[in-house]
Protein backbone atom coordinates (compact mmCIF):
# COMPACT_ATOMS: atom_id res chain seq x y z
CA UNK A 1 0.00 0.00 0.00
CA UNK A 2 1.44 3.10 -0.78
CA UNK A 3 1.03 5.59 1.98
CA UNK A 4 0.10 8.94 0.17
CA UNK A 5 -2.52 7.23 -1.98
CA UNK A 6 -4.16 5.54 0.99
CA UNK A 7 -4.10 9.06 3.02
CA UNK A 8 -5.58 10.24 -0.65
CA UNK A 9 -8.18 7.93 -0.10
CA UNK A 10 -8.80 8.59 3.05
CA UNK A 11 -9.05 12.52 2.74
CA UNK A 12 -11.50 11.99 0.07
CA UNK A 13 -13.75 9.03 1.31
CA UNK A 14 -12.65 7.25 -1.66
CA UNK A 15 -11.62 4.33 -0.35
CA UNK A 16 -12.36 1.64 2.85
CA UNK A 17 -8.61 1.33 4.80
CA UNK A 18 -7.27 -1.45 5.84
CA UNK A 19 -6.41 -0.42 9.29
CA UNK A 20 -4.38 -3.41 10.16
CA UNK A 21 -2.23 -2.82 7.04
CA UNK A 22 -2.32 0.89 7.07
CA UNK A 23 -0.80 0.35 10.84
CA UNK A 24 2.01 -1.70 9.90
CA UNK A 25 2.77 0.74 7.17
CA UNK A 26 3.04 3.48 9.86
CA UNK A 27 5.30 1.44 12.36
CA UNK A 28 8.75 1.93 10.64
CA UNK A 29 8.15 5.54 10.40
CA UNK A 30 6.67 5.68 13.65
CA UNK A 31 9.81 4.05 15.45
CA UNK A 32 11.99 6.43 13.12
CA UNK A 33 10.23 9.34 14.82
CA UNK A 34 11.15 8.10 17.99
CA UNK A 35 14.71 7.48 17.68
CA UNK A 36 14.91 11.44 16.12
CA UNK A 37 13.64 14.55 17.38
CA UNK A 38 10.26 14.19 19.11
CA UNK A 39 7.85 17.14 19.48
CA UNK A 40 4.81 15.05 21.03
CA UNK A 41 5.28 12.27 24.32
CA UNK A 42 2.29 10.67 25.56
CA UNK A 43 0.25 13.82 27.09
CA UNK A 44 2.80 15.94 26.63
CA UNK A 45 3.66 18.48 24.19
CA UNK A 46 6.74 21.05 22.63
CA UNK A 47 8.86 18.76 23.50
CA UNK A 48 12.32 20.33 22.98
CA UNK A 49 15.45 18.26 23.00
CA UNK A 50 18.12 19.58 26.21
CA UNK A 51 20.78 16.78 25.59
CA UNK A 52 23.62 16.59 23.39
CA UNK A 53 22.10 15.29 19.78
CA UNK A 54 25.31 12.73 18.98
CA UNK A 55 23.82 11.27 22.46
CA UNK A 56 21.42 8.50 21.38
CA UNK A 57 20.93 6.50 24.60
CA UNK A 58 19.50 9.03 27.04
CA UNK A 59 17.46 12.00 25.23
CA UNK A 60 16.25 14.71 28.08
CA UNK A 61 13.63 16.81 26.65
CA UNK A 62 11.65 19.92 28.59
CA UNK A 63 8.24 19.70 27.74
CA UNK A 64 4.42 20.61 28.88
CA UNK A 65 1.82 18.35 30.09
CA UNK A 66 -1.30 19.13 27.69
CA UNK A 67 -3.97 18.27 30.18
CA UNK A 68 -2.65 20.31 33.12
CA UNK A 69 -0.04 22.83 31.78
CA UNK A 70 2.72 22.07 33.97
CA UNK A 71 6.13 21.81 32.61
CA UNK A 72 8.60 19.24 33.24
CA UNK A 73 11.50 17.39 32.07
CA UNK A 74 11.88 14.01 30.27
CA UNK A 75 14.30 11.61 30.11
CA UNK A 76 13.68 8.69 27.45
CA UNK A 77 15.76 6.10 27.17
CA UNK A 78 16.96 4.14 24.15
CA UNK A 79 18.05 0.34 24.74
CA UNK A 80 18.76 -0.29 21.55
CA UNK A 81 20.88 2.62 21.20
CA UNK A 82 23.24 0.60 23.96
CA UNK A 83 25.95 -2.08 23.51
CA UNK A 84 26.10 -2.98 27.14
CA UNK A 85 24.09 -5.89 28.22
CA UNK A 86 22.47 -4.57 30.92
CA UNK A 87 21.42 -1.32 29.39
CA UNK A 88 17.67 -1.28 31.49
CA UNK A 89 19.99 -0.87 34.73
CA UNK A 90 21.94 1.88 33.33
CA UNK A 91 18.57 3.28 32.32
CA UNK A 92 17.12 2.83 35.72
CA UNK A 93 20.64 4.83 37.57
CA UNK A 94 19.52 8.15 36.61
CA UNK A 95 15.59 7.58 38.29
CA UNK A 96 16.96 5.98 41.24
CA UNK A 97 19.12 8.86 41.68
CA UNK A 98 16.48 10.97 42.57
CA UNK A 99 14.02 8.52 43.86
CA UNK A 100 16.07 7.66 46.42
CA UNK A 101 17.02 11.36 47.81
CA UNK A 102 13.12 12.87 46.65
CA UNK A 103 12.68 13.69 50.65
CA UNK A 104 15.55 15.93 50.08
CA UNK A 105 13.48 19.88 49.03
CA UNK A 106 16.50 20.48 47.34
CA UNK A 107 15.95 17.85 44.28
CA UNK A 108 13.10 18.31 41.57
CA UNK A 109 9.64 16.48 42.55
CA UNK A 110 9.22 13.16 40.44
CA UNK A 111 6.26 13.23 38.14
CA UNK A 112 6.80 10.08 35.68
CA UNK A 113 8.01 6.88 37.77
CA UNK A 114 10.51 4.37 35.52
CA UNK A 115 8.33 3.15 32.66
CA UNK A 116 8.09 1.56 29.96
CA UNK A 117 7.14 3.41 26.76
CA UNK A 118 3.57 2.51 25.04
CA UNK A 119 4.04 -0.29 22.59
CA UNK A 120 7.88 -0.07 22.86
CA UNK A 121 7.95 -1.96 25.86
CA UNK A 122 12.08 -3.36 26.46
CA UNK A 123 12.99 -0.49 24.11
CA UNK A 124 11.86 2.32 24.87
CA UNK A 125 11.85 3.65 28.72
CA UNK A 126 11.39 7.33 30.26
CA UNK A 127 10.79 9.24 33.41
CA UNK A 128 9.66 13.03 34.07
CA UNK A 129 10.64 15.47 36.99
CA UNK A 130 8.76 18.79 37.44
CA UNK A 131 10.95 21.41 35.57
CA UNK A 132 10.87 24.34 38.38
CA UNK A 133 10.53 27.62 37.40
CA UNK A 134 13.26 28.50 40.03
CA UNK A 135 15.39 31.46 38.87
CA UNK A 136 19.34 30.71 37.87
CA UNK A 137 22.02 31.75 39.70
CA UNK A 138 23.47 33.17 36.26
CA UNK A 139 20.14 35.45 36.61
CA UNK A 140 20.04 35.82 40.24
CA UNK A 141 23.43 36.95 40.35
CA UNK A 142 22.79 40.07 38.45
CA UNK A 143 20.03 40.90 40.68
CA UNK A 144 20.83 44.40 42.42
CA UNK A 145 17.64 44.05 45.09
CA UNK A 146 19.06 40.59 46.06
CA UNK A 147 21.49 41.65 49.38
CA UNK A 148 24.41 40.48 50.62
CA UNK A 149 23.03 39.47 53.57
CA UNK A 150 20.67 37.06 51.37
CA UNK A 151 23.04 35.96 49.06
CA UNK A 152 25.03 34.76 52.47
CA UNK A 153 21.61 33.00 53.46
CA UNK A 154 21.51 31.34 50.20
CA UNK A 155 24.93 30.10 49.68
CA UNK A 156 25.00 28.70 53.07
CA UNK A 157 21.69 26.71 52.22
CA UNK A 158 23.29 25.41 49.44
CA UNK A 159 26.50 23.88 50.70
CA UNK A 160 24.18 22.15 53.62
CA UNK A 161 21.82 20.94 51.21
CA UNK A 162 24.88 19.89 49.04
CA UNK A 163 26.54 18.70 52.40
CA UNK A 164 23.00 16.88 53.07
CA UNK A 165 22.93 14.60 49.53
CA UNK A 166 26.74 13.25 50.32
CA UNK A 167 25.54 11.77 53.34
CA UNK A 168 25.16 8.00 52.75
CA UNK A 169 21.56 6.81 53.40
CA UNK A 170 20.80 3.85 55.55
CA UNK A 171 21.36 1.68 52.81
CA UNK A 172 25.25 3.10 52.10
CA UNK A 173 24.37 5.61 49.12
CA UNK A 174 25.41 8.66 48.48
CA UNK A 175 24.86 11.40 45.77
CA UNK A 176 27.38 13.06 43.46
CA UNK A 177 25.88 15.56 41.01
CA UNK A 178 29.03 16.29 38.82
CA UNK A 179 26.65 18.90 36.78
CA UNK A 180 26.63 21.92 39.18
CA UNK A 181 26.80 25.00 37.22
CA UNK A 182 25.41 28.72 37.39
CA UNK A 183 22.27 27.26 35.54
CA UNK A 184 22.00 23.93 37.31
CA UNK A 185 22.02 25.76 40.97
CA UNK A 186 18.78 27.55 41.11
CA UNK A 187 17.12 29.79 44.04
CA UNK A 188 13.90 29.37 44.82
CA UNK A 189 11.10 32.28 45.58
CA UNK A 190 11.63 32.01 49.30
CA UNK A 191 15.93 32.19 49.11
CA UNK A 192 15.84 28.30 49.60
CA UNK A 193 18.45 26.19 47.05
CA UNK A 194 17.37 23.52 44.17
CA UNK A 195 19.62 21.79 42.43
CA UNK A 196 18.30 20.90 38.37
CA UNK A 197 20.14 19.77 35.88
CA UNK A 198 20.57 15.88 36.82
CA UNK A 199 21.70 14.39 33.61
CA UNK A 200 24.69 13.04 34.77
CA UNK A 201 24.48 12.71 38.43
CA UNK A 202 24.90 8.98 39.79
CA UNK A 203 24.74 6.91 42.91
CA UNK A 204 28.99 5.90 43.62
CA UNK A 205 28.08 1.91 43.89
CA UNK A 206 26.47 2.12 40.77
CA UNK A 207 27.43 1.76 36.96
CA UNK A 208 27.94 4.50 35.48
CA UNK A 209 27.46 6.14 31.82
CA UNK A 210 29.61 9.15 30.87
CA UNK A 211 28.36 9.40 27.46
CA UNK A 212 29.39 10.77 24.41
CA UNK A 213 27.60 13.80 25.12
CA UNK A 214 29.52 14.20 28.74
CA UNK A 215 31.68 16.86 26.94
CA UNK A 216 33.16 18.02 30.20
CA UNK A 217 36.10 19.41 28.92
CA UNK A 218 33.78 22.46 28.20
CA UNK A 219 32.76 23.19 31.23
CA UNK A 220 34.35 25.59 33.33
CA UNK A 221 32.67 24.68 36.93
CA UNK A 222 33.95 21.39 36.25
CA UNK A 223 36.90 20.19 38.73
CA UNK A 224 40.47 19.23 38.02
CA UNK A 225 40.68 15.92 38.51
CA UNK A 226 36.86 15.43 35.64
CA UNK A 227 38.60 18.15 33.24
CA UNK A 228 41.38 15.43 33.46
CA UNK A 229 39.85 12.27 33.54
CA UNK A 230 36.18 12.76 32.52
CA UNK A 231 33.60 12.18 34.90
CA UNK A 232 34.22 8.47 36.13
CA UNK A 233 36.38 9.81 38.35
CA UNK A 234 33.81 12.57 40.34
CA UNK A 235 33.02 12.78 43.72
CA UNK A 236 31.55 14.21 46.31
CA UNK A 237 34.48 16.10 46.60
CA UNK A 238 34.43 17.31 42.59
CA UNK A 239 30.53 18.61 43.67
CA UNK A 240 32.02 20.66 46.22
CA UNK A 241 34.43 22.47 43.83
CA UNK A 242 31.78 23.01 41.35
CA UNK A 243 29.56 24.35 43.90
CA UNK A 244 32.16 27.05 45.47
CA UNK A 245 32.79 28.44 42.03
CA UNK A 246 29.37 28.24 41.27
CA UNK A 247 28.61 30.73 44.46
CA UNK A 248 31.69 32.56 43.90
CA UNK A 249 29.46 34.89 40.93
CA UNK A 250 27.36 36.03 44.00
CA UNK A 251 29.87 37.71 45.61
CA UNK A 252 31.59 40.34 43.01
CA UNK A 253 30.41 43.77 44.30
CA UNK A 254 33.49 44.24 46.17
CA UNK A 255 32.38 44.58 49.79
CA UNK A 256 33.91 43.70 52.39
CA UNK A 257 31.81 40.84 53.28
CA UNK A 258 31.63 39.75 49.24
CA UNK A 259 35.57 39.74 49.63
CA UNK A 260 35.36 37.64 53.02
CA UNK A 261 32.76 35.01 51.65
CA UNK A 262 34.96 34.67 48.39
CA UNK A 263 38.16 34.00 50.87
CA UNK A 264 35.80 31.33 52.59
CA UNK A 265 34.52 29.79 49.25
CA UNK A 266 38.03 28.97 48.42
CA UNK A 267 38.72 26.39 50.98
CA UNK A 268 36.85 24.12 48.08
CA UNK A 269 38.74 25.15 45.49
CA UNK A 270 41.94 23.51 45.67
CA UNK A 271 42.90 21.99 42.88
CA UNK A 272 43.59 18.57 45.23
CA UNK A 273 40.71 17.31 46.50
CA UNK A 274 42.19 15.99 49.58
CA UNK A 275 42.55 19.52 50.42
CA UNK A 276 39.44 20.82 49.87
CA UNK A 277 37.20 21.22 52.93
CA UNK A 278 33.57 19.46 53.12
CA UNK A 279 31.12 21.49 52.33
CA UNK A 280 29.09 21.78 55.83
CA UNK A 281 32.53 23.23 56.99
CA UNK A 282 32.21 25.95 54.43
CA UNK A 283 28.85 26.36 55.50
CA UNK A 284 30.00 26.62 58.95
CA UNK A 285 32.70 29.11 58.11
CA UNK A 286 30.77 31.43 56.38
CA UNK A 287 28.15 31.60 59.51
CA UNK A 288 31.02 31.85 61.53
CA UNK A 289 32.27 35.18 59.54
CA UNK A 290 29.37 37.41 59.26
CA UNK A 291 25.29 37.00 60.78
CA UNK A 292 23.61 35.14 58.36
CA UNK A 293 19.77 35.53 58.20
CA UNK A 294 17.83 31.67 58.70
CA UNK A 295 16.30 32.78 55.22
CA UNK A 296 17.65 34.77 52.03
CA UNK A 297 14.69 36.69 51.03
CA UNK A 298 15.36 37.58 47.20
CA UNK A 299 12.79 40.09 45.90
CA UNK A 300 9.24 38.05 46.05
CA UNK A 301 8.50 39.70 42.11
CA UNK A 302 6.21 37.22 39.92
CA UNK A 303 9.46 36.78 37.65
CA UNK A 304 10.90 34.73 40.64
CA UNK A 305 7.38 33.08 41.87
CA UNK A 306 8.30 29.31 41.40
CA UNK A 307 6.52 25.72 42.72
CA UNK A 308 5.62 26.16 46.39
CA UNK A 309 5.93 30.30 46.41
CA UNK A 310 3.07 31.44 49.21
CA UNK A 311 1.40 34.72 47.42
CA UNK A 312 -1.34 36.77 49.93
CA UNK A 313 -3.81 38.66 48.30
CA UNK A 314 -7.51 40.34 49.88
CA UNK A 315 -6.43 37.91 52.76
CA UNK A 316 -6.01 35.19 51.07
CA UNK A 317 -3.50 32.72 50.60
CA UNK A 318 -2.65 30.81 47.64
CA UNK A 319 0.12 28.51 46.77
CA UNK A 320 1.98 28.54 43.07
CA UNK A 321 1.54 24.61 41.89
CA UNK A 322 3.03 25.62 38.53
CA UNK A 323 4.15 28.55 36.40
CA UNK A 324 2.02 27.42 32.85
CA UNK A 325 3.09 30.10 30.69
CA UNK A 326 4.55 33.12 29.92
CA UNK A 327 3.74 36.02 26.73
CA UNK A 328 4.61 39.41 26.03
CA UNK A 329 2.05 40.67 28.33
CA UNK A 330 2.82 38.34 31.73
CA UNK A 331 3.03 35.03 32.93
CA UNK A 332 0.35 32.54 34.00
CA UNK A 333 0.46 30.39 37.12
CA UNK A 334 -1.32 27.27 38.56
CA UNK A 335 -2.62 28.31 42.01
CA UNK A 336 -4.24 26.03 44.82
CA UNK A 337 -6.06 28.31 47.48
CA UNK A 338 -4.99 27.46 51.38
CA UNK A 339 -7.65 27.06 53.76
CA UNK A 340 -6.43 29.83 56.43
CA UNK A 341 -6.60 27.45 59.78
CA UNK A 342 -4.72 24.56 58.17
CA UNK A 343 -2.99 25.37 55.40
CA UNK A 344 -4.73 22.53 52.85
CA UNK A 345 -5.64 23.62 49.62
CA UNK A 346 -9.40 24.29 49.06
CA UNK A 347 -9.63 24.84 45.48
CA UNK A 348 -7.19 25.27 42.15
CA UNK A 349 -7.24 28.31 40.18
CA UNK A 350 -5.33 29.52 37.09
CA UNK A 351 -4.08 33.41 37.89
CA UNK A 352 -2.26 35.88 35.29
CA UNK A 353 -0.30 38.48 36.38
CA UNK A 354 0.55 41.32 33.93
CA UNK A 355 3.98 43.03 34.41
CA UNK A 356 3.36 46.16 32.63
CA UNK A 357 0.68 48.34 34.26
CA UNK A 358 -0.41 50.81 31.13
CA UNK A 359 -0.56 46.61 29.52
CA UNK A 360 -2.40 45.42 32.74
CA UNK A 361 -4.87 48.13 32.80
CA UNK A 362 -6.17 47.28 29.43
CA UNK A 363 -5.91 43.76 29.82
CA UNK A 364 -8.41 44.08 33.06
CA UNK A 365 -10.83 46.26 30.90
CA UNK A 366 -10.91 43.26 28.33
CA UNK A 367 -11.62 40.52 30.69
CA UNK A 368 -14.20 43.00 32.55
CA UNK A 369 -15.68 42.78 29.46
CA UNK A 370 -15.63 39.29 28.45
CA UNK A 371 -16.72 38.06 32.16
CA UNK A 372 -17.84 39.44 35.30
CA UNK A 373 -14.72 38.41 37.88
CA UNK A 374 -12.89 39.76 40.24
CA UNK A 375 -9.39 40.75 39.71
CA UNK A 376 -6.17 41.84 40.54
CA UNK A 377 -6.13 45.74 41.05
CA UNK A 378 -3.16 46.91 39.08
CA UNK A 379 -1.45 48.29 41.90
CA UNK A 380 -1.15 45.20 43.61
CA UNK A 381 2.19 44.25 44.96
CA UNK A 382 3.13 40.66 46.35
CA UNK A 383 3.72 40.83 49.88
Amino acid sequence: MDLEEAFADILTNRAIIDTHRLAKELAPYELSVTRGELRRLGRYAQLQRLSPAEDQFVRVYSAQDVSGGDHVTIYLYDLSASSASNAENLARREFDTVRRFQKSPALPSLVDSFQALPDYAGELFFFSTADSAATSIAEASTDLDWTIAGRLAFATAALRELSDLHEPTLDGETLVHRSLTPETVRVRSDGRPLFAGWRWARLPKAETIAGAGANVSADQYAAPEVLRSGLATADVRSDVYSLCKVLLELFTDGSAEADDACVILQQGLSDAPAHRAPAREIADALTAEAVVPSQANPPKSPLHWDEGAIIEWNDERFRVVSRLGEGAAGRTFKLEQLDGQTDEPIGTFVGKVVLNPEVGETALIAYRKIRSIELLPVSWTPR
